[in-house]
């Protein structure tokens, strides 16, 4: 189960770093064209080129201009690497991410016997609190810390739930 949250975790921060790049090509271009001389050309063919998919993009919208290459970049559903499509896969495989946590914290609680929403053990304890952190995050929550440190620490409590784990019902405990 905790494999499969570690999963989630790598393809939602994948998702949300590909539509960042696309955002930063978007921008970088569009910042381009306003110091360009009056009389060139836009370039917004070669900002497609970069994603591998003009043929795609040509047999939808034909004309490399700036609506069509924005609109296909940024709102387009059916393009995968569209902004939208990356940050829609994100929020799924962060919804993954809290029903396996729940399903964990389930499974703990009928092998401990310990009734749900107490804790007897670390483990408990500590998978308790993420799982409550996370039922009750906001994006506002994790846009203040910062998205990158929000994964750290993600990452950092979902080890601890493991260690936490392993100390509780895999370690050698000393005879006394």
């Amino acid at each position: 189960m905790l494999s499969r949250v570690a999963d989630s975790i790598y393809w939602m921060n994948r998702y949300v770093e590909r539509a960042e790049n696309i955002a930063r090509f978007i921008d970088v271009n569009l910042t381009l064209l306003l110091d360009s001389p009056i009389g060139v050309s836009q370039q917004w063919k070669p900002l497609v080129l970069t994603t591998g998919d003009l043929h795609l993009f040509e047999e939808r919208y034909g004309e490399a201009n700036a609506n069509n290459v924005i609109r296909f970049l940024t709102f387009d559903r059916a393009y995968p690497n569209s902004i939208i499509s990356c940050l829609n896969a994100a929020r799924e495989n962060a919804r993954s991410i809290r029903y396996c946590i729940r399903q964990v914290e389930r499974s703990l609680h009928q092998i401990t016997g310990t009734p749900e929403g107490t804790w007897n053990t670390g483990v408990e304890r500590c998978l308790g609190k993420l799982r409550a952190d996370l039922d009750y995050l906001t994006i506002d929550d994790v846009m203040e810390s910062g998205l990158h440190e929000f994964l750290d620490d993600l990452q950092r409590r979902m080890n601890e739930v493991g260690l936490r784990l392993s100390e509780t019902f895999f370690a050698i405990q000393p005879v006394t």
